[in-house]
């Protein structure tokens, strides 16, 4: 299957058309890092795009 063709089927289920991108998840990941982040207790983020 093409990249396109799975892109395609992939987008049905989401509403929003977006594809998390390496980049998105490793921003969280420092975000969580970051001193910003102390008060941030076992939580998970849902890095979806959209995907229900």
């Amino acid at each position: 299957m093409s990249y396109e063709a799975a892109a395609k089927s992939l987008s049905k289920g989401n509403p929003q058309k977006l594809f998390t991108k390496v980049a998105e998840v490793a921003a969280a990941a420092l975000y969580l890092c970051a001193p910003a982040a102390r008060s941030v207790k076992g939580r998970t983020l849902n890095l979806t795009g959209g995907e229900i």
